[in-house]
C-alpha cells in the first residue's frame, strides 16, 4: 500500500472511530529494548527453577506464564513489576507515540491504554512526559494472571466497559499478532504497527486492517478527522 493509499485508508477507518485502544509497548514507547527484557528475564530466572526449554528466553512474559502454570507466580509478578517500573523511567518514546495521545486528546477521542504489561509501570511512563490526564484509562496486565493478557478478550472487554463505547466504533493499535487476534475477537477495528517488514507481514496475516510503519502518520491522522481536513 502507498503511502497516499494508506493515508485514505485510515482516514475512512477512523471516519467511524469514536474511541482508541492503544496497546503500550511498541506504539507508545518501547518498554524493554536495548537488552532490558534480557537483563529482567535473567533477574526473574533467579525466583523460580525453569526447564531446560525455557533456562534461556529473554521474554519476561514467559517466565512469569511458567510461574503461573506452576502456582507460584506471585513472586515473579512482583520481580516483574519491579522492573517494568525501573524501564518505564528510562525508555524512549516511539516517534508519534506521545503525538498520538495529545492528538486523540485534542480531538476529544477518548484512548485506554490497554498493555501486557502491569498498570503501574503504564502509568509511571504517562506520568513521566505528563500524558497520565490525557487518556481516559489504563488497562495493564492482571496481577498475577498472565492467563488473562491478550490475546484473552478480558482486558480489552474492560476497556470497552470504561470507555462506554461499541466495539465496532473503536480501533485497536498494537504491534502484535496477538493484538490483531483479540481485536478480531472482540470485534474492534485491529490496526498494526511496526516499523519491521517481517512483523508488518505476520500483522497483515493476522487480520490487520492495515499496517502503520510511523505512528506519526495515525496522529496526522487523528488531527486532520478533528479539522476535518480529510
Amino acid at each position: 500500500m502507498g503511502a497516499r493509499a494508506e493515508v485514505e485508508s485510515l482516514a475512512e477507518l477512523l471516519a467511524g472511530t469514536r474511541g482508541v485502544l492503544l496497546d503500550f509497548d511498541g506504539p507508545v514507547c518501547p518498554l524493554l529494548e536495548d537488552g532490558r527484557d534480557a537483563a529482567l528475564a535473567d533477574r526473574l530466572r533467579q525466583t523460580i527453577q525453569l526447564p531446560s526449554r525455557q533456562a534461556s528466553t529473554d521474554d519476561p512474559l514467559a517466565i512469569l506464564t511458567f510461574a503461573y502454570e506452576q502456582g507460584s507466580a506471585t513472586e515473579v509478578e512482583d520481580a516483574l513489576i519491579a522492573g517494568e517500573l525501573v524501564a518505564a523511567g528510562v525508555a524512549r518514546a516511539t516517534p508519534g507515540g506521545h503525538e498520538t495521545i495529545v492528538a486523540c486528546a485534542e480531538a476529544t477521542t477518548p484512548v485506554v491504554i490497554v498493555s501486557n504489561n502491569s498498570q503501574a509501570s503504564v502509568e509511571a511512563y504517562l506520568a513521566r512526559h505528563g500524558l497520565g490526564e490525557l487518556v481516559h484509562g489504563v488497562v495493564g496486565r492482571a496481577y498475577a494472571r498472565p492467563d488473562l493478557m491478550k490475546p484473552n478478550p478480558t482486558p480489552i472487554r474492560q476497556a470497552l466497559a470504561m470507555l462506554g463505547i461499541a466495539p465496532e466504533a473503536c480501533v485497536l493499535v498494537g504491534d502484535s499478532v496477538t493484538d490483531m487476534t483479540v481485536s478480531l475477537l472482540t470485534n474492534v477495528h485491529p490496526i498494526g504497527y511496526s516499523r519491521r517488514a517481517s512483523r508488518r507481514a505476520e500483522l497483515i496475516e493476522a487480520g490487520a486492517a492495515m499496517v502503520l510503519d510511523d505512528m506519526r502518520t495515525f496522529a496526522d491522522s487523528v488531527r486532520r478527522k478533528a479539522t476535518g481536513n480529510q
